[in-house]
């Protein structure tokens, strides 16, 4: 499975940090049987940045822990293609 973390400032980077993202999003993808072939990507911010991705995409207009959105959500189908998780 291919992941992707990224910043919303280098501020908030951690290298130990980082390597439990990857144990743990690993892990849970062995768990849940996730086709090697997905793709997943985790954007670390800050409450601000959250908080606007929150009310521009739930319409929800207060900081929030975690966000989560498929990549083909509300999309039909997609048969024999490579799926990205979010």
């Amino acid at each position: 499975m291919e992941i992707t973390i990224n910043y919303s400032d280098m501020k908030f980077y951690n290298e130990d940090l980082e390597k439990l993202i990857y144990m743990v999003l690993n892990k849970g993808a062995e768990l849940q049987k996730v086709p090697e072939d997905a793709e997943i990507s985790v954007l670390i911010c800050d409450a601000d940045t959250i908080h606007e991705l929150n009310r521009d995409y739930r319409n929800v207009d207060a900081p929030t822990d975690v966000l989560s959105f498929a990549l083909n959500e509300g999309e039909d189908d997609i048969p024999e293609e490579e799926k990205a998780l979010g």
